[in-house]
């Protein structure tokens, strides 16, 4: 990397050498245009010394332009290139045998070889997808330059070689030159750049230069050290100024407009020449102009593939792979389109428990799934309606109208979701889902608010199994929670959890012992103080934080449990896992590492289910639990009688225990309660299984539950929850009460 003081000091010789060249121009340009008798040697040493200032000045950019060097020290060697061949010419070349080709004219050819190489070099770097495209528009501007130049200066040419290239070949490829730098403009969107706009009047210039030298060479009226000539020193100071001025800001690719400018004049230009002169008048010129006409017709179709192609990546990238539906970015795109001058409404719609079924069935299962559910909330829109699927189980649909008919939008779409679906595995799923709806009116929010309305409607819509309207209320409501949830998401990273213990308790000769203990979690919030599950579990739940805090209780859980062991208290302690806990493929995998870890058998822990984890898949649910018990697991069924029970999944699966909901306990001064307890008593009894009464308070529960052969109790009236010291010292007293370590569960 060049440091500041030597880049002031190239920049400073660089203004230097543009003064000198500038005044080369000038002596030389008052010369020639006062037909003042210069010495050979000093025309020549003006000439040649201008084109060797101008490649200095190209070379210093070069040096000092570290991401576009390449393309600098191309054309500060094609001026090399040109100066020297100009040498040559001056003072070599007269005494050759031969006129065509000499050095001199392998120089300059070089200088453009060169020179094109430069241009597309930026080009490409500009951007990727030039280069074909820039080498086809040269050619068409080559041949129709060709057959423009031809046609004015030596119509009478008719092949030699030393003609056609004196009057065709230096102007043309001038001309070429400045339409690529009108090219690299375009890349550019046109914006005013003073580098390329000085490299293209440079070329320009040359084009100038070269055409008044054919067409004094064709008269035989050219006189070395003349005006053209000046033009020629002219033409190099412009490519150095061009090269020593840029502008600060970087290349950004533009708008394609240079693929239509330049092939369009070519063509066009090509044709009338076509139109206006005959084979036998000069074949060189027809066949210039048709080979650009060919060409620019093989670009056309280039671009017309091109076109295809786009069109096709820009449905592609509006429309979801899978279910063949607008993605996110075309939903935007339609609702900003919709909701001009008119109310609309967005209704969010996300299946419930999708991730159970990709969890159960695999991700095939899942695809299929979201596929059939596109297809048919398809057909529950009118016309206008634009339905998108934004990613994973989300859907969206936007409608013309209000609440009203964004109500009925989704009873329409719930309707659809009331035949189960049936998979290509023979498994039908019923599927249902939450919908959330936010309306406007025309141009009063824009899309991303009001998708985030929608959204919040969403969230509220989980918990109330049914759809939500976005108000006001619901969405400092809604903040609340979101808040909750990410303070709760660095809890559980920073170990802000912990666990209380309540005691369980058998009753089988009248005095309660000891059996083991039920995990209760607890928050330690950083302004709010100690909360109970009550008021944040419901958070995790909608936050997808519940793998996340059961791993955390678990852990604590089965560290306390080792504690009291080696304390001399060998009890179980039981841990509730989540519903969708049963389903993962790695559970018992992961338990039988996490009770190795601390070094306990695995009847040291009991996990706890709800009803709902075991009916969500029975089949699953069969093998999970058969795999736990394989493994040395005890289950329980927590919260028994509080659902929609079906009693045939206690004869089918693999359970250890029951625990009786503390609502029963609550009523058993009622005597249909009490018959209820009696019959699970006798279910429990014929099909092998534990029974649990849970919060019992009171002499008079206790007493109840123990004579109707409850085998085990826990409640306020042995022990709240507490904390392990506590806990140990509440084992240590034999049942001795000591203070909650929380709130109520």
């Amino acid at each position: 990397m060049t440091s500041a003081p030597t880049a002031r000091a190239l920049r400073a010789a660089a203004v230097g050498a543009l003064v000198l060249l500038a005044l080369a121009a000038v002596v030389h340009g008052v010369a020639a245009l006062t037909s003042v008798d210069v010495p050979r040697p000093v025309g020549g040493a003006l000439f040649v010394g201008a084109f060797a200032l101008a490649a200095f000045v190209v070379a210093v950019r070069a040096v000092l332009d570290r991401a576009d060097r390449a393309s600098w020290v191309m054309l500060a060697a094609g001026l090399v290139a040109y100066g020297t061949g100009s040498l040559l010419w001056l003072d070599a070349d007269p005494w050759l045998p031969f006129d065509f080709p000499t050095p001199s004219d392998v120089l300059w050819v070089a200088f453009y070889l060169l020179a094109y190489a430069s241009i597309v070099r930026h080009v490409r770097r500009v951007r990727n997808d030039a280069p074909l495209t820039l080498g086809a528009d040269g050619l068409i501007a080559a041949l129709s330059a060709g057959a423009v130049v031809l046609s004015i200066a030596r119509p009478e040419v008719r092949g030699d070689v030393e003609d056609v290239a004196t009057a065709l070949l230096y102007p043309v490829g001038d001309l070429v030159l400045v339409a690529l730098v009108l090219v690299a403009l375009a890349v550019r969107s046109w914006r005013p750049d003073p580098t390329w706009t000085g490299l293209g009047l440079g070329f320009g210039a040359f084009a100038v230069a070269d055409l008044l030298y054919a067409l004094q060479q064709s008269d035989g009226v050219f006189v070395r050290g003349g005006p053209v000539d000046t033009l020629w020193i002219v033409s190099a100071g412009l490519l150095a100024l061009g090269a020593h001025v840029r502008r600060r800001a970087a290349d950004t690719p533009g708008a394609p407009v240079w693929g239509v400018v330049v092939p369009l004049v070519g063509t066009t230009t090509s044709v009338l020449m076509l139109a206006v002169t005959t084979f036998r008048e000069s074949p060189v010129v027809v066949a210039c102009a048709a080979a650009a006409v060919l060409v620019g017709l093989v670009r056309t179709v280039r671009l017309a593939v091109d076109a295809t192609a786009l069109a096709e990546s820009r449905v592609e990238a509006r429309t979801d792979v899978l279910t063949e539906l607008p993605n996110r970015r075309a939903f935007l795109e339609g609702v900003e389109s919709a909701r001009q001058g008119q109310a609309v409404a967005v209704v969010l719609i996300d299946l419930d428990r999708f991730k159970d079924v990709n969890d159960s069935l695999g991700h095939p299962a899942g695809d299929e799934l979201l596929t059939v559910v596109g297809r048919r909330f398809h057909g529950a829109l009118r016309d206008g309606d634009l339905l998108a699927r934004l990613g994973g189980d989300e859907f969206a649909v936007c409608c013309a109208g209000d609440e009203r008919v964004a109500r009925a939008l989704v009873e329409r779409l719930r309707g659809r979701l009331e035949r189960p679906v049936h998979l290509a595995d023979g498994v039908a799923v019923h599927v249902s889902a939450s919908f959330g709806v936010a309306v406007t009116d025309p141009d009063e929010l824009d899309v991303h608010e009001l998708l985030r309305r929608a959204d919040i409607a969403l969230y509220d819509a989980k918990d109330a199994a049914a759809t939500v309207v976005y108000d006001v209320a619901a969405h400092h409501q809604a903040l609340t929670r979101l808040t909750l949830a990410e303070t709760l998401r660095r809890g559980i990273g920073e170990g802000d959890l912990v666990v209380a213990f309540q005691p369980q308790v058998t009753l089988g000769d009248g005095v309660p012992h000891p059996h083991g203990v039920e995990a209760l979690v607890r928050w330690q919030h950083p302004t709010r103080g100690l909360l109970g599950p009550g008021e944040f579990l419901g958070a995790a739940r909608r936050a997808g934080l519940m793998p996340a805090l059961t791993e955390a209780v678990l852990e604590q859980s089965l560290a306390a449990c080792r504690r009291l062991r080696d304390g001399g208290h060998p009890l179980a302690v039981s841990v509730n896992l989540a519903p969708a806990g049963l389903l993962d493929p790695l559970l018992t995998a992961r338990l039988a590492a996490a009770v190795d870890r601390h070094g306990l058998p695995p009847e040291a822990l009991v996990l706890e289910l709800t009803e709902e984890a075991v009916l969500r898949d029975r089949t699953a649910a069969g093998r999970a639990l058969a795999d736990l018990r394989a493994h040395g697991f005890a289950t329980s069924i927590d919260d028994f009688g509080t659902g929609w029970s079906s009693l045939s999944y206690l004869a089918s699966l693999p359970l250890d225990e029951v625990k009786v909901d503390r609502s029963f306990v609550a009523q058993l001064d009622e005597p249909r309660v009490q018959a209820v307890v009696r019959a699970v008593r006798r279910l429990t009894w014929d099909l092998g299984l534990s029974l649990l009464a849970e919060g019992v308070e009171d002499q008079g529960q206790a007493r109840w539950v123990r004579e109707a052969g409850v085998d085990r109790a826990q409640g306020y009236h042995f022990a709240r929850p507490l904390f392990e010291a506590d806990l140990v010292a509440w084992l240590t007293a034999s049942g001795t009460a000591v203070p909650a370590a929380g709130s109520r569960d």
